[in-house]
């Protein structure tokens, strides 16, 4: 009895699903090649994913997932697993008003540009062209 409880529990958290999140512009296909498209899935859709654990040593080519009642599976380089949509990093990474840690135009915070501090004590004169080429 207590193994067959640990077997069914077992089997449901494998196959249970998973909301996951769409990262790019991508089709649902019918099939797990990945041939015969049935709807397109646009980016930040959140979707419910099953069967996409892979323990074996080649990878799989698709994963299968739900959406809008509909079944299909979607490429694993398209879908992150478990991701929760409202703390994405897709969300605030694509935003044009995010401001990027490093910025070339910078000049508050660096007004020569940034300096790799292992470049730093390199001559920061020019070399004429003609000595690089001897």
């Amino acid at each position: 009895m207590k193994k067959n409880l640990i077997l069914l529990l077992c089997l449901i958290s494998i196959y249970c699903g998973k909301n996951s999140e769409v990262t790019w512009n991508t089709e649902l296909y019918s099939d797990p090649d990945l041939t015969t498209k049935i709807m397109d899935v646009k980016k930040g859709t959140v979707v419910t994913a099953s069967e996409y654990r892979n323990h074996k040593w080649n990878q799989k080519k698709s994963i299968k997932v739900m959406i809008d009642g509909k079944e299909g599976f979607i490429s694993p380089k398209y879908i992150v697993i478990g991701q929760d949509p409202e703390k994405s990093v897709y969300k605030w990474a694509y935003n044009p008003k995010y401001k990027k840690f490093y910025e070339a135009t910078d000049k508050k915070h660096y007004k020569d540009g940034y300096v790799y501090p292992s470049l730093d004590s390199l001559p920061k004169d020019k070399i004429p062209l003609d000595d690089l080429l001897k």
